[in-house]
């Protein structure tokens, strides 16, 4: 019976995880055809080449508007396979610069940025389908009821390790980029980099709320380890965020509801693990330390609760959960309270200020790995065909 009520009670709650996607790049369709001849001579040799290169851009701008699948995963690995040849290290690094690639930004203001450099290309394409699988991943979990939420947390991890090895590529080809130190915001290799952290977080904090949804592992140290991983991801992400909030004129406020968002679930992931820690400490009986864990977890939910008030862009979705935190805060001091009496008959002194277990790390980039390119759509003859203009 006690089984059956505890699967009523999970059905109605929501999944203990909150999580964040962010917009997609726009570009229009381009020609490559077109926009060769304007830099070589366009011949029947490599028309076959440029004509793929058209048709395949297209299909990846439609599948990646349509949402993350295997059919866009499909898609943009098949399209970078056939730039690959154009990257630095591909077979025709000489053909890096034949044409522009002309992408907007995905925040601030919507203006458009143009660049002659396939690693351009290939990194805005992998941002865009990271951020295909970090919607479909956030929007999944915020929908979810309990009854499902083990399934979709499972789910929801593997694409923000999807999304955080798309964004690791990205970072690494636009390193290479000549920018003139003009970088759009977006794809700057530490905006990227931040991002990645901000999806590994929410992997890692998946894999927290799907191990929590068993009652009993809530007392085990390994929570309090998985939640300290959790933390030092926020912290990293919010670190490198942060720096761009005042270079952008951003109306959208994106860039400074990412900052809040990771300033936040920083410090609401810091509290949750003392949490924990306090609970692993009175499951061994360690009563002093686990008080001046708990304590510790009161003080930083208090300044949580503060906070979240002050965060107008971001207060609506995350008020919820730091409420919820502020509940389990102050029911795990009162059970520290209850069962130091039961067990010594007097009260306990909090030992010196505890400090946070190491962490645990089970979210790592799924890496992308760009294909080689194929004899057959980049055949040497083709290669030499192409005459640029000097």
């Amino acid at each position: 019976l006690l089984q059956f009520l505890y699967f009523i009670v999970r059905q109605k709650e929501m999944s203990t995880a909150t999580c964040f996607g962010f917009p997609q790049k726009q570009t229009a369709d381009m020609d490559f055809t077109k926009k060769a001849k304007q830099v070589g001579m366009a011949t029947k040799t490599h028309a076959g080449i440029l004509d793929k290169l058209t048709k395949q851009r297209i299909e990846v701008t439609k599948t990646l508007a349509a949402g993350a699948s295997e059919n866009s995963d499909k898609a943009v690995a098949r399209y970078v396979e056939l730039l690959s040849a154009m990257l630095p290290t591909g077979r025709a690094p000489q053909l890096r610069n034949i044409v522009f690639y002309y992408w907007s930004t995905a925040v601030g203001p919507r203006s458009s940025h143009a660049c002659s450099d396939a690693s351009y290309e290939v990194a805005s394409v992998l941002f865009n389908s990271a951020a295909a699988d970090a919607t479909k991943a956030a929007n999944g979990i915020t929908t979810s009821c309990r009854s499902s939420a083990d399934r979709l947390e499972k789910e929801a991890y593997h694409l923000f390790s999807k999304a955080a090895g798309k964004l690791e590529k990205a970072a690494q080809l636009m390193a290479d980029v000549d920018f003139n130190n003009n970088f759009p915001v977006d794809m700057s290799p530490d905006f990227l980099s931040g991002l990645k952290d901000l999806c590994l977080a929410q992997a890692q904090e998946c894999s927290l709320a799907k191990a929590l949804s068993v009652p009993d592992n809530r007392n085990k140290p390994l929570m309090a380890r998985l939640a300290v991983q959790s933390f030092n991801l926020y912290e990293s992400a919010s670190t490198a965020l942060t720096s761009f909030a005042p270079k952008v004129r951003d109306d959208s406020q994106l860039i400074q509801k990412l900052v809040d968002w990771c300033t936040v679930k920083r410090d609401l992931l810091k509290t949750k693990a003392f949490t924990l820690f306090a609970m692993s400490l009175s499951k061994e009986d360690k009563m002093g330390e686990a008080k001046s864990a708990a304590e510790q977890a009161c003080v930083l939910v208090g300044n949580l609760q503060k906070s979240i008030k002050e965060k107008k862009c971001i207060k609506k979705e995350l008020t919820a959960p730091v409420t919820e935190l502020a509940a389990d805060v102050e029911r795990c001091s009162y059970n520290i309270r209850r069962d130091t009496q039961m067990l010594y008959q007097k009260n306990i002194n909090a030992a010196s200020p505890a400090s946070l277990p190491e962490p645990q790390v089970l979210a790592r980039p799924i890496p992308f790995d760009v294909p080689e390119t194929a004899d057959d759509d980049w055949s040497p003859e083709i290669i030499q065909a192409f005459r640029l203009r000097v």
